[in-house]
């Protein structure tokens, strides 16, 4: 069995946090999360700032200081369409892969995508062929964009054809 990194246990801690509040908003105290799984709130920092991503779907509002909170709400879009402008909305200039992934992962979630059609894009934007440098992240950014786009047109069609049925 593999064996759970602190970043793991925090994110796991943080999603549990949403199930047994049955809410679309928690907030939480980053000195006390620190306390309770005995790291520097640099930690607590860290794992909000890459697990709790909007493009993973979650708002973060931040206060630093004595009582500063973390208050992370869950995006909640009615529609796959909604989703898909959102995410486009929230894609960065330049993605690594790990950002691609992200996303990719978030539209499995969500059933808008199979895990062979995520795993094809994932293929095309790899970095055995796009590089990590900064010409190769725009243009996996603009890949990312593109496919999204073509996502959200194939579901107004499919809108269209119930529509006239």
């Amino acid at each position: 069995m593999k064996k759970q990194s602190m970043s793991d246990l925090i994110e796991a801690y943080i999603k549990d946090c949403f199930f047994q509040c049955q809410d679309d908003e928690i907030s939480l105290s980053r000195r006390q999360l620190a306390q309770k799984f005995d790291c520097v709130p640099s930690q607590i920092n860290y794992v909000i700032k890459t697990r709790f991503t909007t493009l993973r779907g979650y708002l973060v509002e931040s206060k630093r200081g004595g009582a500063g909170y973390i208050r992370i709400r869950k995006l909640a879009l009615s529609t796959h369409r909604e989703l898909l402008l959102a995410l486009m909305q929230a894609l960065p200039q330049q993605m690594s892969l790990a950002q691609c992934f992200d996303v990719i992962e978030r539209l499995m979630a969500e059933h808008i995508v199979t895990q062979n059609e995520g795993a094809l894009f994932l293929a095309v934007v790899d970095d055995e062929l796009l590089c990590n440098n900064e010409h190769d992240q725009q243009l996996r950014a603009k890949m990312m964009y593109k496919y999204m786009e073509r996502l959200t047109y194939s579901i107004q069609e499919q809108e269209r054809g119930k529509n006239h049925e």
